[in-house]
């Protein structure tokens, strides 16, 4: 019972920690989502946020589907890393 109670709290905590820069979060994740080198890694990101408990509200977790459906629709306009703009 210890254990259980133990865990429960410590997911509190990181819910609590995670909270203070879940804005933060969505918006990088989300802008990760318009490049191919980092979409898999936003995407899992995301994925996590929104399993964790409590985190997010309502209009977050259709913040994250709004744009989860744009790439899906490929309405994402694709960031091109091959171009450098140095000269």
């Amino acid at each position: 019972m210890a254990a259980r109670d133990s865990a429960a709290k410590s997911t509190s905590e990181v819910n609590t920690a995670l909270s203070l820069y879940k804005d933060d979060l969505l918006a990088v994740l989300t802008v990760g989502l318009k490049s191919q080198a980092s979409r898999n890694v936003s995407l899992s990101g995301l994925n996590a946020l929104c399993l964790a408990k409590g985190l997010l509200s309502d209009e977050e977790y259709g913040y994250v589907v709004h744009h989860a459906n744009e790439l899906l629709q490929g309405n994402t306009k694709e960031v091109d890393e091959s171009r450098s703009d140095t000269k």
